[in-house]
């Protein structure tokens, strides 16, 4: 089977840098530029993503742990509270 190619898309170094994501880089040279992905890799890329998605979901419970921490001061400071026993 085989895999057909899309054609080569020729931009001017403003295009390629207005065309490229937060993950992508051009490469500039003496003869011509290029854009590449910042990971080359696909298992990299796959890499990077899982880094970045369990330093987000440490993040999360502190971020919990703070706000119920606050609403537990502002309980415990609030006229007529009273501790159960």
């Amino acid at each position: 089977m085989a895999k057909r190619l899309n054609s080569t898309v020729r931009f001017s170094l403003e295009d390629a840098l207005d065309f490229i994501s937060s993950d992508e880089l051009v490469e500039i040279t003496h003869q011509n530029f290029r854009m590449r992905k910042r990971e080359l890799t696909n298992l990299d890329r796959a890499k990077k993503r899982r880094v970045r998605s369990k330093q987000r979901r440490n993040t999360r419970p502190c971020f919990m742990l703070s706000s119920t921490l606050s609403r537990l001061q502002q309980t415990m400071t609030s006229p007529g509270y009273s501790p159960r026993k």
